[in-house]
């Protein structure tokens, strides 16, 4: 049995030329198309569909088991994955058979090109989404992609899902990026990709940091628990700036040493491309994007530190006992990525191997 496919809103729409994108409406009482936040004309598309969704898709698993090694809080991922598993909430259903209706999509196309300006001839519907009901229907140019290519699809689709895309220039962008990580999976691929998905899900640009080093302390392969100096990060003439970070215990020693290490980390990252220079980059926006926060995520675990800094809210010294024993003990420090159930974390540990700081990147 076939039965009619009824969008009295077509909310998201797919096509490839060059590289495929996508649209999307944002929710608007059910009123009309929204695209970028421009309201769109209205129209309805039906359009006959096999009656059982589909649990099977090519490229599906690999986009799952994908995002399940994001480097991204768990939290995050969950709601990832449960915006692409196909479950009674979110499903998937294809084109009764290869034929659609010309007019249908000539509208579509139509539609889609007024609100985005774009000209080509060479465009062709991918799939229509309804965010609101949580299907996508596949059309039949979608099966003709590569496996890498639908996982890219889908992998958009699950973000027009969970509302956190607002226009179709991010859409593209983040589309762009996630396939060429999937394909390449070098550094650059990661630094690029991880800054625009935690754009996109409120990150505070902690994940870039986390993908670049994992990647970076893999490249230069210290030893096999993947471990590296702390030195080849925070290079030896950086090293009191990020003391004074971490020590600081008042907003305006904050401030200070913030500016000073981001300062010397652009100097460091123009005049020479080192071993963890993508980390550097990242470590850069990181601080720049939490400049104003409580910064939260270091915590120091050394007793002899914690014994000499805490409860009292001290002043720092630049030339006091605590600043100079903290500055050796990091001067000798390895840095090392650690997994919990509360999210990943860079552990700086000593030489022997005593944690001195966590750094918690996914909380």
């Amino acid at each position: 049995m076939l039965r009619n496919f009824l969008y009295s809103s077509l909310t998201s729409i797919f096509f490839a030329f060059s590289i495929s994108f996508a649209g999307t409406e944002i929710q608007n009482g059910g009123i009309g198309l929204k695209i970028n936040g421009k309201v769109a004309t209205f129209y309805s598309a039906k359009l006959e569909v096999a009656p059982a969704p589909l649990t099977q898709i090519a490229g599906l698993n690999l986009l799952i088991n994908e995002v399940s090694k994001f480097d991204i809080g768990p939290r995050s991922k969950f709601q990832l994955l449960n915006a692409i598993i196909p479950s009674p909430e979110r499903n998937y259903f294809q084109i009764a058979n290869n034929e659609i209706d010309g007019e249908v999509l000539k509208k579509i196309l139509l539609d889609y090109k007024e609100k985005t300006g774009i000209t080509s001839a060479e465009t062709t519907v991918l799939g229509i989404t309804n965010p609101s009901s949580k299907v996508t229907l596949l059309l039949p140019d979608f099966f003709t992609l590569t496996d890498k290519e639908k996982a890219a699809i889908l992998f958009h689709e699950s973000l027009w899902i969970n509302g956190q895309v607002k226009s179709i220039e991010q859409m593209i962008n983040l589309e762009y990026l996630f396939q060429q990580n999937l394909e390449k999976k070098d550094i650059v691929s990661a630094f690029l990709f991880y800054s625009k998905i935690g754009e996109c899900l409120g990150d505070d640009l902690s994940w870039q940091l986390l993908a670049t080093t994992k990647k970076e302390i893999n490249i230069n392969q210290y030893g096999s628990n993947e471990e590296s100096y702390l030195e080849d990060f925070i290079p030896e003439n950086l090293l009191n700036y990020f003391t004074g970070y971490i020590l600081a215990k008042n907003e305006i020693e904050k401030y200070f040493f913030t500016q000073k290490l981001i300062t010397a980390l652009q100097n460091q990252t123009e005049n020479q491309r080192g071993p963890f220079y993508f980390t550097q980059l990242s470590f850069i926006n990181f601080l720049l994007k939490n400049m104003n926060s409580e910064m939260k995520h270091f915590y120091i675990k050394d007793p002899s530190i914690l014994n000499k800094i805490y409860p009292a809210e001290v002043e720092l010294d630049l030339e006091g006992n605590l600043f100079k024993t903290t500055y050796q003990k990091l001067k000798k420090a390895k840095l090392k990525i650690m997994e919990s159930n509360q999210g990943d974390y860079l552990s700086i540990r000593s030489t022997s191997n005593d944690e001195i700081l966590q750094f918690v990147i996914t909380p």
